[in-house]
């Protein structure tokens, strides 16, 4: 923008303080005031004329979310990182429309109305994102004046029901999917007539309104439930790729045939992603994809060779080539196409999930080295500028291609950080939660956190499947998901971030004098205290659920995956997993049919509602909805 030109700007913002939204990159004008922000939806536009002391910028803003985090600006003014997206709860959901326009000074002819004269009418829809098909009959056109560098505002009410703009909420439930604020400069004065934020000129005056986007958002009700299980016998999944995700637990007759949302599948190597991301992604599900970065020979204290994973080979060296950086972002953008039911998403878990436990400057919990056979070597994956440098070079590519042949990859691509919570969420002394997490990437680079939590209770997190922790508390979701100084939707929250828990699972309880496997000391009563208590995976599951739908985390919890695994191999064991997590099948319970699966608890939490698999309005989801 010349620096001499005088500017007015228009501001349409949605309110919601009980609310969240998903924005995708919008580009906008150098007017740079409040905002944008993480969990707004920005449209912006532009009103110029052949008289180049005459300039207004329009901004259309919704909001959806008190704990807003400002977005980066370039050296021109330009929203950068525009990458913010979540959710709306649909059922009962409402919030306020602003629009305000505030001057920032006179023009030459000392008048803030400009020798052209400013638009004094605006309307607003609120459109299907596919068809650009206003939703309801009610639009608003609000009209007001502008004064000298006085903010001036109007405001209404939108109810997100079948009519969002008619001033009630009796029209029904909007449906899940995904909409778009529609905001356009319509009229005020002879010059203006026909004018309006999609471009063109006036009727009769080369003034003129850029069209940049509309900006889009999706409605949902609830959270996706996603079910982790890598086997092909003996699992939930069934023994079909497509049918991944469906709930049988057919050794104690129950079936439910509900499919699951969203699917992690795990590549232990650097290369393209297997084929059973492309059917999973072709039966629809949202897939979170993760792989090993590319390594470098670390020797031993022999002199023998070791291949290790290193942060600092995702540079331009290991982009090109047939199963490179590039390739892997273009393959996973030409498989969710959203084509004859394939999924428009997936999720890449970027870099490497769990980080920590590979970063050499993490402290007593990072990476050591490395012993075998009397052979020692250096295991680090790298530091965490290193981590957050290959972060960065991701995103930088994801860009890239966008501009080059690729476009929509940021919306079709999304990049996800997976860390341990309980290392997500370290503080340093007198921060916020979240604030001791060195190797989180940042909200500019990531589009949404997949955090690993776990309740393990008398399952060891450094043990071998055998022996066990008994003195560990047992966890209810509470405390996991929405603790203060701990809790995933939390740190999630305070990072303006949304949480789709990569890997969910808690150990299956202790149900009282009934056994002594698992950890339990069979001990444990109704009236007993912390390890002495009676506890019931059955009854976790129904806390999450009821914590999950009366607690206010529609701002940040998008879903979970549950991590229904048990150990491959007999145990003692060194690789994961080490402990059972399963809860459908008894012969599968620890071992022993006398132990709380869970299957009740879930299937009560879940699954047993008239809402679930996404009919509105519900809350949890068997069928993917756009993030």
């Amino acid at each position: 923008m010349r620096p001499s030109l005088k500017r007015a700007a228009f501001i349409a913002a949605l309110i919601l303080p009980t609310l969240a939204v998903i924005a995708p990159a919008a580009h906008a004008t150098t007017y740079t005031a409040d905002g944008p922000y993480k969990n707004q939806a920005v449209v912006a536009a532009t009103y110029e004329t052949d008289d180049p002391s005459w300039f207004t910028a329009f901004k259309a803003v919704l909001t959806f979310d008190a704990n807003a985090v400002a977005y980066d600006y370039d050296s021109n003014g330009y929203y950068i990182h525009a990458r913010a997206r979540g959710a709306i709860q649909a059922s009962g959901g409402s919030a306020t429309l602003k629009i305000s326009a505030y001057n920032f000074g006179n023009d030459d002819n000392g008048s803030c109305n400009g020798s052209q004269g400013n638009p004094t009418q605006y309307r607003v829809e609120i459109r299907n994102a596919s068809t650009h098909a206003q939703i309801g009959s009610t639009d608003w056109t609000p009209t007001f004046s502008l004064a000298c560098q006085v903010e001036t505002a109007v405001t209404k009410t939108v109810y997100f029901d079948n009519d969002p703009l008619d001033g009630d909420n009796a029209d029904g439930a909007l449906a899940a999917g995904s909409y778009e604020l529609y905001f356009a400069i319509e009229g005020g004065s002879t010059n203006l007539a026909g004018l309006n934020s999609e471009g063109g000129h006036g009727a009769g005056t080369t003034n003129y309104a850029e069209y940049t986007s509309t900006s889009t958002f999706t409605v949902v009700g609830g959270a996706m439930l996603g079910l982790i299980d890598n086997r092909t016998s003996d699992s939930p999944y069934g023994t079909a790729t497509t049918n991944q995700g469906v709930l049988n637990d057919d050794a104690n007759g129950i079936t439910t045939s509900k499919s699951y949302a969203e699917a992690r599948i795990y590549d232990t190597a650097w290369g393209l992603p297997k084929q059973e991301v492309h059917d999973l992604i072709n039966a629809g599900k949202l897939v979170f994809w993760s792989n090993k970065p590319p390594t470098s020979v670390v020797v031993d204290n022999h002199g023998n060779n070791h291949n290790v994973s290193q942060w600092s080979n995702f540079s331009g060296a290991n982009d090109g080539g047939t199963s490179g950086l590039y390739a892997q972002l273009e393959t996973l953008y030409s498989w969710a196409d959203g084509q004859s039911g394939h999924a428009s998403q997936v999720v890449y878990v970027a870099v490497e999930h769990e980080p920590h436990d590979s970063a050499s400057d993490w402290g007593s919990g990072g990476c050591a080295t490395n012993t075998s056979g009397g052979n020692t070597w250096n295991d680090c994956h790298g530091t965490a500028a290193q981590y957050k440098a290959a972060w960065d070079h991701v995103r930088n590519a994801l860009d890239d291609l966008e501009n080059n042949g690729y476009p929509g990859i940021s919306q079709r691509v999304l990049l996800a950080y997976c860390a341990v919570a309980s290392n997500a969420t370290k503080k340093v002394t007198g921060g916020v939660i979240g604030s001791g997490d060195t190797l989180f990437p940042g909200a500019f680079d990531a589009d949404l956190l997949a955090h690993d939590v776990y309740n393990w209770y008398h399952f060891s997190t450094s043990g071998d499947g055998t022996n066990f922790n008994t003195t560990t508390a047992w966890k209810d979701p509470a405390t996991l998901l929405g603790d203060a100084n701990s809790g995933a939707v939390t740190v999630a929250r305070q990072q303006g971030m949304f949480l789709l828990i990569g890997e969910f699972g808690s150990h299956p309880g202790c149900p009282g004098g009934l056994v002594t496997s698992e950890g339990c000391n069979g001990n444990e009563t109704s009236g007993g205290t912390g390890n002495n208590k009676i506890q019931s995976r059955d009854d976790w599951f129904q806390k999450v659920a009821d914590w999950v739908r009366t607690s206010d985390t529609q701002h940040t919890l998008v879903g979970f995956g549950y991590y229904h695994e048990k150990p491959t191999s007999a145990c003692p064991c060194t690789s994961a997993p080490k402990w059972n997590w399963q809860f459908t099948d008894t012969a599968n319970r620890g071992g022993t049919s006398s132990l709380p699966a869970g299957i009740t608890g879930y299937l009560a939490g879940f699954v047993n509602n008239s809402t679930y698999n996404g009919n509105n309005p519900g809350y949890y989801y068997g069928s993917r909805f756009t993030l």
